[in-house]
């Protein structure tokens, strides 16, 4: 699943968007302090293009 793309209607305030989307690319996973995970997005240059905006790994959302 991907996230995007965000609009104000969708996720954005303050020009920011409110899921923190796009991640930063990171290789491994990591559990943070609070328990929650840091999901792998790894720079691996792959894209794909959704209704005409073209996304990468930052953009994927991890499901279990």
């Amino acid at each position: 699943m991907l996230h995007g793309p965000c609009t104000p209607e969708h996720c954005m305030e303050n020009n920011v968007c409110k899921k923190h989307f796009p991640k930063s690319f990171t290789e491994q996973t990591i559990i943070k302090e609070d328990g929650y995970p840091d999901y792998a997005h790894p720079e691996n240059n792959r894209t794909v293009e959704k209704n005409g905006v073209v996304f990468d790994n930052r953009y994927v959302v991890p499901h279990p």
